[in-house]
Parts: structure tokens; C-alpha cells; sequence
């Protein structure tokens, strides 16, 4: 099932003109890693790119098709014990997920 968001633009904040313009990253530390979720609904796999930039993950996030030349970036710092070259990321019904693993000691 495909939901287009754009029609329902009355529910967003002014100037928005769909949800990937109000995402709002969740991030929380459990004994697994440094997890990242964010709700991205209506989005393909291929409009998801994910980068590591120093300590910071970048997600940049861009509807397929859509003639607007800009997407949405993201960025999330990640504290320094967390590797970020061995980080696993998942979207699903979406839904992205992130786990960055601690770094060995």
C-alpha cells in the first residue's frame, strides 16, 4: 500500500509539504549498541541513502520521482565508543533502524 502524504498537509507545520520534512530521530543506548529510529512513511529503500561522516551518521532522504531538486538530511552524532563502520541499518513498513555496535575494547 502506497500513502501519499502530500494530501494531507493540513496535519504538518506550516511550509512542510510532506512527513520527510518534520522527521524526528529517536535515539537510544541499550547493551546492543547505539540504536537510530526514524519514522519515514511512504519511502522506498532506494530513497534512503545512509553516510558516516566522522562521528555523525547522515541520512539523506529523497521520495523517488519527486521533481523537487532537494531532499531532507539528517544528521546524528554518535558518542565515540560505538563503531560506526560495522552500524546495520533496516527500513521496514516505514520505519528505519539504525544499530551501531560498541566498538571493541
Amino acid at each position: 500500500m502506497h500513502c501519499d502524504y502530500s494530501q494531507r498537509s493540513y496535519l504538518l507545520p506550516e511550509g512542510c509539504k510532506d512527513l520527510t520534512d518534520v522527521i524526528q530521530p529517536k535515539t537510544a543506548v541499550t547493551e546492543h549498541g547505539f540504536i537510530v529510529t526514524a519514522r519515514l512513511p511512504g519511502l522506498q529503500n532506494q530513497d534512503i541513502q545512509i553516510t558516516a561522516i566522522g562521528r555523525t551518521l547522515r541520512i539523506f532522504v529523497q521520495r523517488s520521482g519527486d521533481p523537487a531538486p532537494l531532499g531532507k538530511t539528517i544528521e546524528v552524532p554518535v558518542p565515540g565508543d560505538y563503531a560506526l563502520a560495522k552500524a546495520e541499518a533496516m527500513y521496514l513498513w516505514g520505519q528505519l533502524r539504525i544499530v551501531v555496535l560498541k566498538a571493541a575494547a
